[in-house]
Formats: C-alpha cells, sequence, structure tokens
C-alpha cells in the first residue's frame, strides 16, 4: 500500500507547545521562524512534516466550535505528515491522538466546454450596479482582502488600470515557496485579485499564496489542506491581535475528487465532517469576524471539469459546504447558470443550502491566462463576491453586522426569479446583490 497524508492532532504535547510558542512569537515580531519539530510524543510510522509549524487548536464543549488560542492557552495541536497506509489504523489507537486527512486542493479555473468569454468587466461593473457603490464611496477603504491563491502579480494588475495596495507586513506563505508579495508569475491569483477588485479597489490585498506549496509531490498550481489550516491559524493571529479590523477572504480552490479524501465514514474525513481542523479553523476566522467566500466548485452536471468524481447533486464538499462560510455559484453576464458551475445541495453532513449566492464570471477581465482568455470558473464568481462584500465592509453602519447577519442581509436582496425567494440548487438565494444592500441599508 501507498503512504498517505495526515493532519495529527496532539494533547499535551510539550515540544509541539515550544515550536508553537515560538513560531506565534516569531509572527508577533514579523520575523521568519524555520522549525525542526520533532514531536515527543511516540508516533510509530508517522513520517512528520518536521518544517510545519504545529498549529495551536482548542475543542470547546461538544459542538464544532473551535478557538485557535494562543499557545501559551492551547493544550491540542496539529501537525503534519505520511505514513503508510496499512499503518493508519494503528495511529489512530494511540492514546491523545486524533487522526485526519490532508488532501490535496487546486484552484477552480475553467474555459474548455463553455466557450469564450461572455461579455467583459464593463458589463460586470453595469450588473452589479458599481456606479451606486462609487456614488456611496463603497470602494473598499480600510478592508483587507485575504487572496488565498497561488499569488498575485501587481505589474499585471497595473497594466490593467488598477493601482493594488499589498500589504507586505502580513506575510505568510506555505512550506518551501519563495516570497514574492505580489511578485508572483501571472496566473490563477493575479486574476481572482482582479475580479476583486472590480468592486473594491480602494481596498488592501493579502497575498496568501497557499496554493504554492513545494512540499512533496505538489505542483505549483495546488496545494494541501495543511497548507490551508496554517494560513487560517495566521489570519486568525491578524484578527485577533489587531492588525485587521476588517477581512474578507477570497478561496476559490477546493477538492475536486473524494478519492483525495479519507473513505467515507472515517472520523478523520474532511468532505463532510465539520470537526476535521480545516472546517474548525473556518468557524474560528468567521467568528473572529472575517466574511469568508468561497466558490462552489466546477462539478456542474451539464460541463465538469475532467477531475470531478463528485455526484453533480451533492458536489460541494469541505469548507466551500461550511455554514460559516459564504459559497458562490457561477453565472454570465447574461444572467444565466454557467454550464460547470457545481450545483447543491451541500454534501450531507455539512450545511445543505449550498451555494448562497451566485456571481458573474466568465467574461473578458485580467486576461491573466493570455490574450481574450475568459476570466473563468467559480474561481472568479467567487472573487467578485468577496470584493462586493469588502465594499460594503466600507460602510461603519456594517461594523455591528457580523458576517452571518451580513449575508442575511444580502439574502433579502438577492435577484432571483422565484417571488418566494427561496433558495435554490443551482444559484442559491440568487444573483448576488451588493447595491441593492447598500442602498437598503442606506450604507
Amino acid at each position: 500500500m501507498g503512504k498517505v497524508r495526515v493532519l495529527v492532532k496532539l494533547s499535551e504535547d510539550i515540544e509541539a507547545k515550544r515550536v508553537s510558542m515560538e513560531a506565534f512569537t516569531a509572527t508577533q515580531n514579523n520575523e521568519p521562524y524555520h522549525p525542526d519539530f520533532t514531536p515527543q510524543k511516540e508516533l510509530p510510522g508517522l513520517d512528520v512534516d518536521t518544517a510545519y509549524n504545529p498549529i495551536p487548536l482548542e475543542s470547546v464543549g461538544r459542538t464544532p466550535i473551535l478557538a485557535m488560542s494562543t499557545p501559551q492557552e492551547a493544550r491540542t495541536h496539529v501537525i503534519r505528515g505520511e505514513i503508510d497506509e496499512n499503518r493508519l489504523e494503528a495511529l489512530t489507537q494511540i492514546e491523545g491522538v486524533s487522526v485526519f486527512s490532508d488532501p490535496q486542493i487546486t484552484h477552480f479555473s475553467r474555459e474548455a466546454c463553455q466557450g469564450g468569454p461572455i461579455g467583459d468587466v464593463s458589463d460586470v461593473r453595469r450588473r452589479v450596479n458599481i456606479a451606486e457603490l462609487e456614488r456611496r464611496n463603497l470602494d473598499g477603504q480600510g478592508v483587507h482582502i485575504a487572496i488565498c491563491d497561488t499569488g498575485i502579480n501587481s505589474d499585471h494588475l497595473i497594466s490593467k488600470g488598477l493601482t493594488p495596495n499589498i500589504d507586505t507586513s502580513i506575510d505568510w506563505i506555505p512550506q518551501g515557496a519563495s516570497r514574492a508579495h505580489g511578485n508572483y508569475e501571472v496566473g490563477h491569483g493575479t486574476m481572482c485579485a482582479h475580479a476583486a477588485m472590480i468592486a473594491a479597489p480602494a481596498a488592501t490585498l493579502i497575498d496568501c499564496p497557499l496554493l504554492r506549496s513545494r512540499t512533496r509531490g505538489r505542483s505549483a498550481m495546488e496545494g494541501l489542506l495543511s497548507d490551508a489550516v496554517g494560513a487560517y491559524s495566521f489570519l486568525v493571529q491578524q484578527l485577533t491581535s489587531g492588525r485587521i479590523n476588517k477581512l474578507v477572504v477570497n478561496n476559490s480552490w477546493g477538492m475536486y475528487r473524494l478519492e483525495w479524501d479519507f473513505r467515507a465514514g472515517h472520523p478523520g474525513r474532511y468532505a463532510d465532517n465539520p470537526q476535521h481542523p480545516f472546517n474548525l479553523a473556518c468557524a474560528t476566522l468567521g467568528r473572529a469576524g472575517a466574511d469568508i467566500y468561497f466558490a462552489s466548485g466546477n462539478c456542474g452536471p451539464s460541463c465538469p471539469d475532467g477531475r470531478c468524481d463528485i455526484n453533480d447533486s451533492h458536489s460541494i464538499t469541505g469548507a466551500n459546504a461550511h455554514p460559516d462560510v459564504t459559497t458562490i455559484a457561477g453565472v454570465s453576464t447574461r444572467n444565466r447558470l454557467i454550464g460547470y458551475s457545481s450545483q447543491g445541495p451541500g454534501i450531507t453532513g455539512m450545511a445543505i443550502r449550498k451555494p448562497n449566492f451566485a456571481s458573474y464570471t466568465h467574461y473578458l477581465g485580467s486576461e491573466a491566462y493570455g490574450l481574450g482568455s475568459p476570466d473563468s470558473g467559480t474561481s472568479t464568481a467567487c472573487p467578485v463576491a468577496a470584493g462586493l462584500c469588502a465594499a460594503l465592509r466600507t460602510s461603519s453602519k456594517t461594523e455591528h453586522l457580523s458576517p452571518r447577519d451580513l449575508a442575511r442581509e444580502l439574502k433579502m436582496d438577492a435577484i432571483t426569479r422565484s417571488p418566494q425567494r427561496r433558495w435554490n440548487k443551482r444559484i442559491g438565494h440568487g444573483i448576488y446583490n451588493a447595491a441593492g444592500t447598500a442602498m437598503r441599508l442606506d450604507l
């Protein structure tokens, strides 16, 4: 049998606590930290990734709530590694050890059978009523948008008439990646940043290249879920320390194949398990005040990505179906559902009413993939909506609204043909209508 990648939660491990505390101090001082971690606890068969910072975790009660507390307070930590599949069961039997899957994750860009671009940025601006947002000075000023992706290329955004402001003091990269801060090659992350800046040109961007892991076996366009756990732990620290006051997090990625995960029914599975460390991390970051946006995926019934092996009626899985995130499907600038857009309901075990909204994709925008190429996939629809959220967060009148509160307000204004305003599996509650919410709430 082959090796499988795992996240391991350890209780009361002195070495994990020590390294976690050192890493936390370095982060607070904006200094690099390179651990050489060996757990105190014996973990037979586990090839520990010694360069991965142990992530402090604290489960609270019986519900899926997690406090990513300071390392001084934490009694449990998450580490990662590899183990032979036939030794996995023995590892789960060790007292004080819980084992979870660490699946591959990759972006949700899609062109293929949908063809060339449908409309352009001007059509998107008209559809989302940028003129009304501009009239109200809702442009993302004072809001951070974390582009959790493959990295941003500032020069390309400037060539498209934008003025990107990347906060280089907020510094997180996955293991083995280079620190480029807005100077990564043009690609998926640049496309996402361009989409977010349509509605929030004055927002401050955080370049969070979690899909650039150089861990063994990974390519430059994919990562591991453990990289996302590390990134979210870092973002929680930024919010709770006061370095960031308003945060929107864009995630145009996910898991295409259930075979990348543990088998159905395994207690450490990711796809349908609210207790998985990353799903708990989403709950923590959301309850710390971040508006978290996830793409629904590209496994729609009429034009699925070739990597999809997921039932097209339950193809929204894991954090993409988390109750504390806003999940975005894709429509064209003609307000028609894009064939590759994953449909709900969400996988059993997570939130059923997914996606939450639809937004615009498959238009001529950043041309990150070459002249004339569309900004495509639910990868694009997601940051268009995230940028609209950042625009609303510009207003001090939204400060009393939690992420769930703001999502509820947006639901009231979503554009839908249903007179009863019912959720449906294709576009959720309707097409995202931030300008309508701004007008109704007088932001």
